[in-house]
């Protein structure tokens, strides 16, 4: 299934990170990464869910596009060798490309094909091939 190793590590890697970080839907993530509700959680530095405070969450609680599954952090952990300019541009275009993973592992294994056709979102053409 994987071409080697590495492939496995890191989709192991972004499922790990994936599975840390996310809280249920109904749930918020604090400034701290810790789920839960009320304004601890969901007041100001709430980074995911039903945010109350003044961040507001990451502004793609259930939409499209990699929904809640895909946060801020977990797309800048990913990419985290381009510059945060660039990071966001490609993290929008992902969100308003419509798709929706089913789940985490979904989210991971595509994050991480990702990464490694484009060595991090760097290259656009592949400058090996054959």
């Amino acid at each position: 299934m994987f071409q080697d190793d590495s492939d496995e590590q890191e989709i192991d890697t972004m499922r790990n990170m994936m599975t840390r970080d996310d809280c249920a839907s109904n749930l918020c993530k604090s400034k701290w990464g810790y789920c839960g509700t009320g304004p601890d959680y969901c007041g100001d530095g709430c980074s995911a869910g039903p945010c109350s405070g003044g961040n507001g969450g990451n502004g793609n609680n259930g939409g499209g596009g990699g929904g809640s599954i895909i946060t801020d952090q977990n797309f800048a952990c990913t990419f985290n060798t381009i510059d945060a300019g660039t990071r966001q541009s490609r993290l929008n275009g992902l969100r308003n490309s419509g798709w929706n993973p089913s789940n985490k592992d979904e989210a991971a294994v595509f994050l991480a094909h990702v990464f490694h056709e484009t060595d991090g979102l760097k290259t656009i053409r592949e400058y090996c091939a054959p």
